[in-house]
């Protein structure tokens, strides 16, 4: 008779568990991150009779919590590269607008002062055209000024929402520290924090890439950049940004452990900050590199075929543009006291690019950025053999120590920069030298630069730069647009994954219902039918 009562009363308790693991789960069928749980139910051992063995019921082996690990990393990495690519085609076509824009492109503006040259040509000594041709060359000047601001407004927007990434990733490693202590103090785990710490780490892979470390306590650890922790166990890590050491207003991405700062802009490759940087880095770089090469390009070129005419009055030409030259900037905390002198000294050497000069006690050596390739580097740098590369000269000034750095830019601010030089119409040298005022051979030679010099190592046209900047700032708009669905889709074919095996069904869950009300049911039978048996028992023995 106890066999009988005990089997009923545990089926009983085993079901009612079992309608409450159910109904959590009912109740949390919205809830973001939650994991389904279940009921593991256990035989408990029987009682030898003679020769039989009859069981004593069911015990409840414990709630399993129903996670893929395999399939939430998958998850957590499909995020991260999600809200990578999201962040860097929000930029791109942004600026792809700013410069693909048929309407203001610099193609346009360099077409209306080639037909303002050419009318010059046609007409010398017309005031006209020479008035109207400064108000043009006025214009494409002030575009290219307009178009740096611009792409230096995306570089202020960087560095702003790097810092609101930089206080959202704290304010998740805080959390997740949080209930890393509370998980590793606890006897008994609490699935509810363990859904919610994935959540947390998922939308941390959503700002910057990690790597995820599960310790043996319940506690996991949380990795950055090349291996540095942003959270330990019960401790995290601060992130900040802080200023490139050649520009101050450039901003990086910064952890600091133990009072030292550690540089990890160039290891993260995920989340929004990932995408931010990569974008900066491959996108608007790259096109400001190339508008300021253009400009140089403009004003090298054209002050060079003008300085070969003479004006009005016979004289010879002077500078059409004026343009700031190459920029050396040394990097903060150089230890010695040198400053580099840089002139441009081939314009057919001239690159669409910057590089960084170091100092190693002996010697100077060169490489590429962003690359950060090694590049040939010839001279001493002294002023009778200065450094060259690239088609620049350069000459050390002052006392130059082991470990100094100087960021050398061959165009940096030309495009900003650039601005007509002339402020009479007369100045402008249409003619060659020796001939009258109606001569028009100079300005047919300008309308010819405009047209076919070419200019830099790439000996490219100034149309065909102007082109490609456009083409470039398109395609990579382009793919970006491409990967962001690519990563949309895998993004949501791992959230299917997880719902598929982590997930609330609720049409399974009425099943579940269903099963376990008719075992409880069976089981409050059960009971009844020992406790009828039983007072039937009393009631034999009393007669």
């Amino acid at each position: 008779m106890g066999s009988f009562v005990n089997n009923g009363l545990t089926g009983l308790l085993a079901a009612q568990r079992a309608l409450q693991v159910t109904s959590n789960n009912v109740a949390n069928v919205n809830t973001e991150g939650y994991t389904r749980q279940r009921v593991v139910f256990d035989a408990i051992p029987g009682n030898q009779v003679g020769n039989i063995n009859i069981g004593s019921g069911v015990a409840i082996g414990g709630i399993q919590r129903l996670y893929d690990q395999f399939l939430g990393e998958q998850l957590r990495s499909s995020v991260g590269g999600e809200q990578r690519a999201e962040a860097f085609n929000a930029l791109a076509v942004r600026m792809d607008g700013l410069l693909g824009n048929p309407d203001t492109s610099l193609n346009s503006s360099l077409q209306r002062m080639l037909d303002q040259v050419e009318a010059l040509g046609r007409d010398p000594t017309s005031p006209a055209n020479r008035e109207q041709l400064l108000r043009e060359a006025d214009s494409l000047a002030r575009r290219f000024g307009q178009l740096s601001g611009q792409l230096d407004g995306l570089e202020r927007e960087i560095n702003a929402r790097l810092g609101v990434a930089a206080g959202s990733i704290n304010d998740l490693a805080g959390a997740i520290a949080g209930l890393n202590e509370r998980l590793a103090d606890s006897t008994l785990q609490s699935y509810e924090l363990l859904d919610r710490r994935e959540q947390l780490l998922r939308e941390l892979e959503g700002q910057i890439s990690t790597r995820i470390v599960r310790n043996g306590n319940g506690s996991v650890d949380v990795l950055v950049g090349s291996g540095q922790p942003l959270v330990l166990g019960a401790r995290s890590n601060p992130v900040a940004v802080l200023p490139d050491p050649f520009d101050p207003g450039r901003q990086r991405l910064a952890i600091e452990i133990a009072g030292s700062t550690q540089d990890i802009s160039r290891q993260v490759s995920a989340g929004q900050v990932g995408g931010l940087l990569t974008f900066r880095d491959e996108a608007l770089e790259p096109a400001r590199r190339e508008l300021n090469h253009l400009a140089l390009g403009l004003a090298t070129l054209f002050n060079a075929q003008h300085a070969a005419g003479h004006d009005l009055d016979g004289l010879p030409g002077g500078d059409f543009f004026d343009v700031p030259g190459p920029k050396a900037a040394a990097a903060a905390g150089n230890p010695g006291t040198a400053t580099l002198g840089v002139n441009l000294a081939d314009p057919d050497l001239i690159r669409a690019a910057d590089y960084e000069l170091r100092f190693d006690g002996t010697s100077w050596s060169a490489r590429s950025i962003p690359e950060g390739s090694p590049l040939p580097l010839s001279g001493t740098g002294t002023a009778g053999d200065p450094l060259q590369i690239d088609g620049l000269s350069i000459v050390v000034n002052g006392a130059a120590a082991a470990g100094d750095r100087f960021r050398v830019q061959p165009a940096a601010g030309a495009a900003a920069g650039l601005s007509v030089a002339l402020v009479n119409a007369d100045r402008i040298a249409a003619g060659r030298p020796g001939t009258g005022n109606g001569d028009n051979s100079n300005a047919l030679m300008l309308a010819d630069t405009l047209r076919t010099v070419r200019f830099g190592a790439t000996s490219r046209t100034l149309a065909d730069l102007g082109a490609g900047l456009v083409s470039n700032t398109g395609a990579i708009a382009a793919r970006s647009e491409s990967d962001l669905r690519i990563q949309q889709s895998l993004r949501q074919q791992a959230e299917l994954d997880v719902e598929s095996a982590s997930g609330v069904n609720l049409e399974e869950e009425a099943v579940n219902m269903l099963r376990y009300q008719e075992a409880f049911l069976a089981a409050s039978k059960m009971v009844a039918i020992a406790n009828d048996l039983f007072l039937n028992l009393l009631q034999a023995v009393r007669r």
